[in-house]
């Protein structure tokens, strides 16, 4: 960059007080936050050639900091100035140095900073400094997680490797975003054997290659096989004979289930009962079963074929000795398919990012985030139950895709058009966490819920009479049959759909 000679700045900048010089090699940096550890970072850039980064001012919303100078560098507006700085001092790269901000103002702040189009870095949590996890000065880039707009939920570490250590565990869909992010934080907590399970033969290679460069000295299998294929299922169940399965395998996206309804049953209701039925035939001690929060209320073939397959867990956790559970989530940030990489190859072919409808909302939540609580909800061990996330507030798509484009450096609706196609076929406005009949009682984590509800109102001989009759079945049938085994309460408010 070309240094701003004393006697001169750029126009239009008058407003702006003086920022230090640029240095030949070095990126110019702007520093947010004129406290403790902005000073600390600054003095680190000045005095630690190796970071080829250099301080040139401060934003801070603290008004009695302005025009004063701290370790050698002035503190030059507040964050809103932001915009206006970088393009002024031509600033390289910007730093969040407020380890201890709300989340509100982190996301708020990285919009501001992303809008400039510049690289934004930003320093850990306080919560993870004091700790020792990670040093002052350690930076992260901003990434696209920033739009959840809450805290990530952190996993009880020591009860969820008092659950894993030792022991045998199975994954299934071990190769899809949810399984192989779970196969991975397993693998950390120290089983005896992990085996990975999947019809992806390049993801499962992909996946067990990178396991094994991290924890080389864990007895690591994969399988190549499909959940829908009895047999093969229970040979792999007897060969292993894991004492631990987590469960989550499934066909996940709602308009490809609604064009292929029997694909849905077949895969996520008949799979997971043969899965299900596998553990406890081969001694199995905990079954945990990936579900969603579409299996409320269902109105579409996915959600219905999931609460289906909830409903056979815990019918065969009713009637064994092995302990299961559902755990339920909502969206998955960053996941294949989901809204967020849509959304951002959409900005990168320069638009319009499409969203279903302005009113449409969604609880949402980070990978590492479903992967842990997955792992926290067996470690608890509760028979038959249900688990939840206490998610915080449910995020209108819309405002998620302003975010995902303010993240980029441009502005919705001028630089990138936001476009509205229409609710797709099954599609809620809103989603659901628990069904009423579902009670929901705190458990060990304060994020982490347990609902006990009612199996079914069939026999255990009828339901399954009745999934089975669902092979073939259209879309319809499978509604009834949802319908009915839930009571009625299966039956969507008018306000969900479109």
């Amino acid at each position: 960059m070309e240094p701003i000679k004393d006697d001169q700045q750029p126009a239009g900048s008058e407003s702006l007080p003086r920022a230090v010089s640029a240095r030949d090699g070095f990126d110019s940096v702007l520093i947010v936050g004129a406290g403790s550890a902005g000073q600390i970072l600054a003095k680190e850039f000045q005095d630690v050639e190796r970071w080829k980064l250099h301080p040139i001012g401060y934003v801070d919303d603290n008004t009695r900091l302005h025009n004063s100078n701290l370790v050698g560098v002035p503190v030059l507006g507040d964050t809103a100035a932001i915009p206006a700085i970088v393009k002024t001092y031509d600033v390289d790269i910007i730093v969040l140095a407020i380890p201890s901000m709300s989340e509100a103002d982190r996301l708020r702040i990285s919009g501001i900073a992303r809008s400039t189009g510049k690289k934004v870095l930003s320093m850990p949590p306080i919560g993870s400094i004091l700790t020792g996890a990670v040093g002052m000065t350690t930076l992260k880039a901003i990434q696209t997680v920033d739009v959840l707009g809450r805290p990530v939920v952190e996993p009880d570490y020591d009860s969820c490797i008092q659950f894993i250590r030792g022991r045998r565990v199975l994954v299934t869909g071990a190769a899809g975003s949810i399984g192989s992010e779970l196969a991975q934080q397993i693998a950390r907590l120290e089983p005896v054997a992990l085996v990975l399970l999947d019809v992806d033969e390049s993801g499962l290679h992909n996946l067990s290659l990178a396991i094994a460069k991290e924890c080389p000295q864990l007895a690591l299998t994969t399988v190549l096989a499909s959940i829908t294929d009895e047999r093969r299922t229970r040979r792999v169940f007897e060969q292993h004979r894991p004492e631990i399965v987590m469960h989550a395998a499934a066909y996940k996206h709602v308009p490809a289930m609604e064009r292929q309804p029997d694909l849905a049953i077949e895969t996520n209701v008949i799979g997971t009962r043969n899965v299900v039925t596998a553990a406890a035939d081969v001694g199995a001690e905990r079954f945990v079963m990936v579900s969603t929060d579409k299996a409320v209320r269902p109105t579409s073939v996915m959600g219905a074929s999931k609460r289906l397959a909830e409903l056979e867990v815990l019918r065969v956790g009713a009637t064994r000795e092995m302990s299961v559970c559902n755990v339920r989530f909502g969206n998955v940030l960053g996941s294949r398919g989901s809204v967020i990489p849509t959304f951002e190859k959409q900005i990168q072919d320069g638009g319009p990012v499409t969203v279903t409808d302005a009113r449409m909302k969604r609880y949402f939540m980070t990978i590492s985030e479903a992967a842990s609580l997955i792992i926290q909800a067996g470690a608890y061990g509760h028979p038959n139950a249900t688990y939840v996330l206490d998610m915080g507030e449910e995020v209108a798509i819309v405002d998620l895709a302003r975010r995902v484009i303010e993240l980029h450096g441009l502005r919705p609706d001028e630089d990138i058009k936001i476009q509205y196609t229409g609710i797709r076929p099954g599609e809620k406005l809103y989603e659901e966490l628990s069904l009423d009949f579902e009670a929901a009682h705190p458990t060990l984590h304060p994020k982490i819920r347990m609902l006990n509800g009612q199996l079914t109102s069939l026999n255990a001989g009828e339901f399954t009479n009745r999934v089975e009759s669902l092979r073939t079945a259209g879309r319809e049938e499978i509604m009834d049959l949802i319908r009915e085994v839930d009571g009625g309460v299966a039956e969507p408010a008018t306000t969900q759909t479109a």
